[in-house]
């Protein structure tokens, strides 16, 4: 089923559809979590909560969003998370203004914008996808290097472990991803 197909059956209120519709961007929102997160202290639960939280908010909302293609639909999910990362971490009040269209510049190391400018929605969600199924080292050493350019020995001492077994881990993580947009 097509994107415009299920938004529209979403609205309709097919149950089903709507939780095709959120779902699928889980993996998306979870790593734009973690990107807009990187250097605060954050468990899987609060990255959980903080996705779920963002997917509650579009389901919320679904009646007014306007946008007709995926990509809208991803800068919405993406905005929804911004502003309750931003909530979450007290850079926004809820009292005092409204909800932030974008993360504020210090939360974000990728902009949702860029992002999408750059890669296809499909790629996009099977790239998220990817990365969230790798095990955390794989992924902490994916996000230290392409991300936050470190170097081996940078992650090495991070890690508390050898620049060798980084290096290792680095070739796995790009083979994994390889084969993992391969398919």
């Amino acid at each position: 089923m097509d994107f415009v197909q299920l938004l529209h059956d979403a609205r309709l209120g097919d149950a089903a559809a709507l939780a095709r519709l959120l779902d699928r961007w889980r993996p998306v929102l979870t790593l734009q979590a973690r990107l807009l997160l990187r250097n605060r202290a954050a468990d899987s639960a609060q990255l959980a909560q903080l996705v779920q939280a963002a997917l509650a908010h579009a389901r919320r909302d679904l009646p007014i969003f306007r946008g007709t293609t995926q990509r809208q639909w991803v800068q919405q999910l993406c905005a929804a998370l911004a502003a309750r990362v931003a909530v979450a971490h007290g850079a926004w009040n809820p009292g005092t203004a409204e909800v932030p269209d974008e993360p504020p510049g210090s939360w974000s190391t990728i902009d949702c914008e860029d992002l999408h400018r750059e890669v296809d929605c499909e790629q996009e969600l099977a790239l998220a996808t990817a990365i969230e199924a790798l095990p955390g080292p794989m992924r902490e050493v994916l996000l230290r290097r392409a991300l936050e350019q470190q170097s081996f020995e940078q992650i090495a001492r991070a890690l508390a472990c050898p620049p060798a077994s980084v290096r290792i881990l680095w070739i796995n993580v790009l083979r994994t991803l390889r084969e993992a947009l391969a398919r």
